[in-house]
């Protein structure tokens, strides 16, 4: 793989430029099973549950780190270039358990306790070895001591719950909570270190649910839960793949207490095909893991997890959808979106607020005709400003498209299927190079058997030849484009045999 990048100051002055090729081949062996034992008792309700998951891997990979760093100084001048050229020889070995044992009893009708137990435990074994050439055999053997090591990660979970629930026939109450404690062991064998931090966790939850009719229902929810900083936060494994962003640890991490809002609702008319629902999720976060990112004069960044308060998120949309004529069905969305971000960039404290609204368009047609089809589009406008830098706002619109057409030509057992995907972003001052992608995609699947269980299928995916994934990003003062290269053109010609208990193929039009 092959990565270029470029940062550039407010003043269009080039900062640093990175070309990195990577390269890896692995391989892996993996086991997982799953034992679920349920046992239910003479008295209604009264049931015992079960459930274990145990997955074993083992992975091996080696490979190349080959880059050159440029850079420059506040005129644009080249100061410093930095040339890598290492192997990298990566083993890691994981086992865990997780098994979850639940209790289930009716204390009084349509009432019932619940109790619940879980473990959850994983060992991650993994060592990584970075070596350098030696000039005189031009060969990879000097290990690079900064770049190289062995450690052993062991994690160990309780967790126990009580819930109550009342279920009648329009409506239903829960509520409970969760509490448990989680280990992390770190044992650093090349250093013969050897480091241990626990948690407590706590998870309320309270949900209801109201069904006046058989199809409309409103729902509330609240949910509270404790995240843990992860290992890699604390005690980061070092790694160079990209030498112009360099994370340390934070081993002062506290753990993140998220609480979660949510409401919804739906109405949906049978006779009419008409549906209208809405929901709105909201979230705050105490203590909530963030980045401290600290720029040197070559433009590197430097970023550790510290902890902040004040972030939140909301967002909400409304939709409605109905039948215009038989078979054709329109529906239209809409909704806001906000969110509060808190950072640290060179020991100043920064509050990145974004706020954006989002528009949908749907439609469709399935019926026995020879032509059915469905479309989607959405737009989707996000305005972001920051705290370090007030006098610059950022506003830019994207939109997706979707959609697919089938032609079935059932005298003849043919279908033909044309979709397409469109992603459009805004050419804006800061996103001065618009990047767009539009994918068209092709199939025809013949049948070819009286059966109908033997067909043909050629397939062609993205005709043109444009894939790309692309995604941007506007928060505190960092704002950016990747563009990175995605499997584009290819064929595919299959033979397919469609199968059942009955030895009748099933349906395969719309």
């Amino acid at each position: 793989m092959n990565f270029l990048g470029k940062s550039i100051s407010e003043k269009n002055i080039l900062i640093n430029a990175s070309n990195r090729t990577t390269s890896t081949e692995e391989e892996k062996q993996s086991l997982n099973s799953n034992f679920l034992w349920r046992k239910k008792y003479k008295k209604t309700g009264r049931t015992f549950t079960i459930n274990t998951d145990i997955n074993l891997n083992n992975a091996t990979n080696d490979g190349f780190l080959i880059a050159q760093n440029d850079f420059y100084n506040s005129l644009g001048n080249q100061i410093k270039i930095d040339l890598i050229d290492q192997k990298k020889i990566n083993k890691q070995n994981t086992s865990s358990i997780s098994s979850n044992a639940t209790f289930t009893e009716p204390i009084w009708k349509n009432t019932f306790l619940l109790f619940n137990y879980r473990l959850n435990l994983n060992k991650n074994d993994a060592e990584r070895t970075t070596l350098s050439k030696n000039n005189s055999t031009n060969k990879y053997e000097n290990l690079v001591d900064t770049l190289s090591n062995h450690f052993i990660f062991n994690t160990v979970g309780h967790t126990g719950g009580l819930n109550i629930r009342y279920n009648v026939k329009k409506f239903n109450f829960s509520a409970g909570t969760e509490l448990g404690t989680v280990v992390y062991r770190l044992n650093d064998l090349r250093k013969t270190t050897d480091r241990s931090v626990s948690f407590t966790n706590f998870q309320p939850k309270v949900t209801f649910n109201y069904t006046p009719k058989q199809q409309r229902r409103f729902n509330i929810s609240y949910n509270g839960s404790t995240q843990n900083p992860s290992l890699a936060q604390i005690q980061p494994i070092i790694d160079n793949i990209d030498p112009l962003n360099i994370v340390i640890g934070n081993p002062n991490l506290k753990q993140a207490f998220i609480h979660r809002i949510s409401i919804g609702g739906n109405d949906y008319k049978v006779l009419k095909s008409r549906n209208i629902y809405f929901n709105s999720n909201f979230s705050s976060t105490e203590n909530a893991i963030s980045n401290e990112n600290n720029i040197d004069s070559l433009g590197r960044r430097i970023s550790k997890a510290i902890n902040v308060n004040g972030n939140y998120n909301f967002n909400a949309y409304l939709g409605f959808g109905i039948e215009v004529f038989p078979s054709l069905n329109v529906g239209f969305s809409a909704g806001p979106t906000k969110s509060r971000n808190v950072n640290r960039i060179n020991g100043i404290d920064n509050i990145t607020n974004n706020t954006g609204i989002s528009l949908g368009i749907n439609a469709g047609y399935w019926g026995d005709k020879k032509v059915n089809f469905w479309m989607n589009i959405n737009a989707r406008n996000t305005t972001s400003n920051s705290s370090i830098r007030p006098d610059v706002t950022t506003r830019f619109w994207t939109y997706d498209l979707n959609s697919d057409i089938q032609l079935k030509l059932k005298k003849i057992k043919t279908f033909i299927n044309i979709g397409l995907e469109a992603e459009i972003y805004q050419k804006t001052a800061v996103f001065a190079n618009q990047q767009n992608v539009y994918l068209v995609n092709s199939s025809i699947r013949k049948i070819i058997s009286k059966n109908d269980q033997w067909e043909l299928k050629f397939e062609a995916n993205d005709i043109f030849n444009q894939n790309r994934g692309i995604s941007r990003n506007a928060s505190s003062n960092f704002i950016s484009e990747t563009v990175n290269q995605t499997i584009q053109r290819y064929f595919l010609f299959s033979v397919i045999w469609n199968f059942n208990k009955n030895g009748k193929a099933p349906n395969m039009g719309f």
